[in-house]
């Protein structure tokens, strides 16, 4: 169920949408000191140009002052030591020092602005286009968590999905393999799947119809697919399941927000989403909206590292890996193991598959 949306408020009161809010980890994590710090800088940097300059109403002069407001930021901040400025090391999550990553992807959209490509961009301008020059600069975010931040692969854990029931019957023939839906971005490591995106192009204020089912029905689907997965990968154990979480970035054109999948009662999933931000076109509103966004990746960064780095075991999925390496069972029959199994688990339903239409119908490009 995705809390935000508003047919839940003719299904439950107030007090129990709330306690529906409550359960759980319900917050996004907090950026550590180093990187709050940082953008501090930039953020007085910017009150201090907009102080000087309230009565100024030439919408260029405003540009260039935080243009060059944020240059010398960042030229005072300087360069840090890759090596050391990047890799967290630490098992506590609030001292990770990622401050290589924030100055390079701030650096990035001020050269943009410098050369004005983002007005020469327009709307002129395609799905890869917006990750090749946007989005591909806060992947990066998740290469010191060895995550594989790959674009347009099919998804192993909605493969699963679609695929459930393939089998000998006697009487029918067997189903051919389906292709899984391949989502604009999946996070990967160890061959299990930890969050997804979808991008689209249209920079309209209403919504596509893209947009619409991308965000409400495949996004949410696809991490349902993936918490499932991850759940049989640790044979439903419901105290593992209620520790899971997964995101979902959903940006379009220069815009992003994020979403939080968990099951934190063991069998009703929870959707959650965040505010959105974007990438604005002018340089005047550069270090509310960017500041944000990279703020929104780090507290996803967090959430994945609390999945899949060291320490913390009983509360992570590091329990995945120990779980798995640790796995002890009697050797004999699928069925007689089963059976045995502790009582403790719980099995999630699956998504709900698409009707099959074999029609071809032109997709209108408004869509």
């Amino acid at each position: 169920m995705c809390l935000d949306d508003s047919c839940w408020e003719n299904v439950f009161s107030e007090s129990e949408l709330q306690e529906i809010i409550n359960e759980g980890s319900r917050s996004f994590p907090s950026v550590s000191k180093n990187i709050q710090d940082i953008l501090d800088r930039f953020q007085q940097a910017a009150d201090l140009i907009c102080e000087n300059n309230k009565y100024e109403t030439y919408d260029q002069k405003l540009n260039g002052l935080m243009l060059n407001a944020m240059v010398d930021e960042l030229l005072e901040i300087g360069l840090f030591d890759i090596r050391i400025h990047f890799d967290s090391k630490d098992d506590v999550f609030d001292s990770e020092d990622e401050e290589s990553w924030v100055i390079s992807t701030i650096n990035q959209p001020l050269s943009y602005y410098v050369n004005e490509l983002i007005a020469v961009m327009g709307n002129n301008i395609s799905e890869l286009d917006l990750v090749t020059k946007f989005w591909c600069y806060f992947d990066r975010c998740f290469d010191d968590l060895r995550i594989n931040t790959t674009r347009d692969r099919a998804c192993m854990a909605t493969a699963l999905r679609v695929n459930e029931g393939r089998k000998v019957t006697g009487t029918d023939e067997i189903d051919n393999k389906k292709k899984s839906i391949r989502p604009d971005l999946l996070l990967v490591k160890d061959d299990v799947e930890y969050g997804c995106s979808e991008v689209g192009k249209s920079d309209n204020v209403i919504p596509t119809k893209k947009e619409i089912i991308e965000t409400d029905l495949h996004c949410p689907k696809t991490m349902k697919d993936i918490l499932n997965r991850v759940a049989s990968l640790v044979d439903y154990d419901e105290e593992i399941i209620k520790k899971l979480r997964f995101v979902c970035f959903h940006q379009t054109n220069r815009r992003m927000k994020l979403s939080l999948i968990d099951c934190p009662r063991g069998y009703i999933c929870r959707v959650m989403e965040s505010d959105e931000y974007d990438i604005p076109a002018q340089a005047r509103l550069f270090p509310a909206q960017v500041h944000s966004l990279i703020k929104l990746m780090l507290q996803a960064k967090v959430i994945i590292k609390q999945l899949t780095g060291p320490g913390i075991v009983s509360e992570t999925m590091q329990s995945l890996t120990r779980y798995q390496m640790s796995k002890k069972g009697e050797v004999g029959l699928r069925r007689q193991s089963q059976k045995e199994k502790k009582a403790s688990t719980i099995v999630l339903p699956s998504s709900l598959n698409f009707t099959s239409n074999n029609l071809k119908r032109k997709r209108k490009i408004q869509d």
